[in-house]
């Protein structure tokens, strides 16, 4: 079975549209709450660690913006698939924030000083 060209163009597009600022920001997201569970004395790790998770969870990631972005380019919306993949991915980013926040939040109730 054959795939058209636009799915090949939108699966390329995916693969090398990530947004930097958006693996920042899943890094970022990952590393919050685990500085209120491991202290900042292994801050270290926990910024490599979460960076590293971030490259993991945009490269997650791909498929399920791939899928969505398809899905847009079905719809009568006329927008490039790139602004469709830059927009994703912000979403996902703030909503993976926000998650964090409260999750921190969570933990550092818990905590016992």
């Amino acid at each position: 079975m054959a795939k058209s060209f636009g799915q090949n163009e939108v699966l390329k597009d995916v693969s090398f549209n990530v947004p930097p600022g958006s693996i920042v920001g899943f890094a970022g997201a990952l590393a919050y709450p685990l500085l209120y569970v491991f202290g900042a004395e292994k801050s270290d790790g926990i910024v490599l660690g979460g960076g590293m998770g971030g490259l993991f969870v945009a490269i997650a990631l791909q498929g399920v913006v791939g899928y969505i972005v398809e899905i847009l380019a079905a719809s009568s919306l006329r927008v490039a698939s790139s602004l469709h993949i830059l927009i994703l991915y912000t979403l996902f980013g703030m909503v993976m924030y926000i998650a964090s926040y409260f999750i921190a939040l969570s933990i550092y109730q818990k905590r016992e000083f």
